[in-house]
């Protein structure tokens, strides 16, 4: 499974995917500088020579290439839900994560920055303002919605992280006693001899053992990694990020 951050230019999509990725143990994959590596040049050249949709368009050939790869970070660029066949894409690929920041806190970090191509020339307020009410809903049919006021990123990272590590269990859990409940009624039926059945049995009761020490060493761990680095990223400020 993979773990897709959406969300607004500034709302720090790759500094928080970044530390999600190593709480997890994920590979790490952000959507711009892929995109960078692939032509050369930056967002911004592609923007200013090529225009936004040539940009947008990169951004679908990624997604189709996205579509083959397994547990990783996916920090996606803020236009990337605009198109319809990317809304679809991000689905299939993983679960999203939409990383909500409030329009004032987001015009307050975005007000100098000129290295945004949809920035330059433009009054951040209004920009922030405009976008957020085409993109607002968009975001919102992700899968899980973070509001990170007040947040660092590595108390984000973590939220997240405990959150995937939940619905993963949970999820396979669910599945598993499906399986069982299925496997009662056909013995029931006498649709299946009851040695088949009593295998599927031992099977469900062999992997509940294993699930709860997967929970606890995941647990155990994101609690590790959150003593040994509490100190330093606590007193960091927030860093604009994609």
């Amino acid at each position: 499974m993979n773990i897709i951050i959406t969300g607004f230019m500034g709302s720090g999509k790759t500094t928080i995917g970044r530390k999600l990725a190593k709480l997890i143990e994920y590979s790490f994959v952000d959507t711009d500088s892929e995109i960078e590596d692939d032509q050369g040049c930056s967002v911004s050249e592609i923007f200013k020579y090529g225009g936004e949709e040539c940009f947008r368009e990169m951004e679908t050939r990624l997604l189709e290439k996205l579509k083959n790869i397994d547990n990783s970070v996916i920090a996606t660029g803020g236009g990337i839900v605009l198109r319809e066949e990317n809304r679809k894409m991000l689905k299939g690929i993983g679960k999203r994560v939409y990383l909500r920041v409030p329009e004032e806190e987001l015009a307050r970090r975005l007000k100098n920055d000129r290295n945004r191509p949809l920035l330059m020339n433009n009054n951040p307020e209004i920009v922030v303002q405009g976008m957020l009410k085409e993109r607002g809903l968009l975001y919102e049919q992700a899968e899980c919605i973070i509001d990170t006021t007040q947040r660092s990123p590595h108390q984000i990272a973590t939220e997240i992280a405990k959150s995937f590590v939940m619905q993963t269990t949970t999820a396979t859990f669910e599945s598993a006693l499906k399986k069982l409940e299925e496997t009662v009624d056909k013995l029931e039926e006498g649709s299946i001899p009851l040695d088949e059945a009593l295998t599927t049995f031992e099977s469900g009761v062999r992997w509940s053992r294993e699930c709860k020490k997967f929970l606890e060493n995941a647990e155990q761990r994101i609690e590790t990694i959150l003593k040994n680095e509490n100190g330093e990223y606590e007193q960091k400020e927030f860093v604009l990020d994609k």
